[in-house]
């Protein structure tokens, strides 16, 4: 009955059962940031000494630790990676239940090569930002989330899955990676192909 409706993703629209049928009367704004929330105030390495992340290549998941976000989907990547790069250290920041990733870290024998930071005041993650070569968000549901902007503004290269309003800001192979929702091993050889391209 409303006379306009706001999105804040086109490709959010294509994909929804709810808002495709009202498409003309819908107007996208995306979500923003501010970018100079994420200008770095002190060296890497010196941020990276006190998280206790020295010489290694961290690879960051930021968000909530449940089921939707695919933090799982992240862990099932690991054991793949560190047969080939074992400098490698995944954070999973967020809250949520942590404890169920940390029981799977431990099945899958990658305890030694993750950390669970839990959730992150503002400081905390800025610094976790800065500190981290890559940004991960296997998501199997998304909207529009902003941890990719902030990713990107922090200068991260950012693998995320293909879902919701992510490729309104990810465009596969140029600005990022986007995979399938759910494909560990897609996102295993996607993470690799990073930790070995400099550029």
């Amino acid at each position: 009955h409303v006379d306009a409706i706001i999105s804040v993703s086109s490709k959010y629209i294509e994909g929804s059962q709810f808002l495709k049928p009202y498409e003309k009367k819908i107007n996208c704004i995306p979500n923003g940031i501010n970018i100079e929330d994420f200008h770095p105030t002190d060296p890497k390495e010196s941020t990276k000494k006190n998280l206790r992340l020295e010489g290694k290549t961290v690879v960051l998941f930021l968000g909530s630790l449940f089921p939707i976000k695919g933090p799982d989907i992240l862990l099932r990547a690991i054991p793949a990676i560190i047969k080939k790069e074992n400098c490698v250290k995944f954070v999973f920041a967020g809250g949520g239940d942590s404890q169920q990733y940390i029981n799977m870290a431990r099945d899958l024998g990658v305890s030694n090569y993750v950390r669970f930071p839990g959730y992150l005041n503002q400081n905390e993650k800025l610094a976790y930002l800065q500190t981290s070569e890559i940004f991960v968000l296997p998501s199997r549901m998304e909207c529009f989330p902003l941890v990719c902007l902030e990713a990107m503004a922090s200068g991260l290269p950012v693998i995320a899955s293909n879902v919701g309003g992510i490729p309104d800001a990810i465009k596969d192979n140029e600005n990022g990676l986007l995979i399938h929702p759910g494909d560990h091993q897609v996102l295993s050889n996607s993470i690799l192909l990073l930790l070995n391209d400099d550029q």
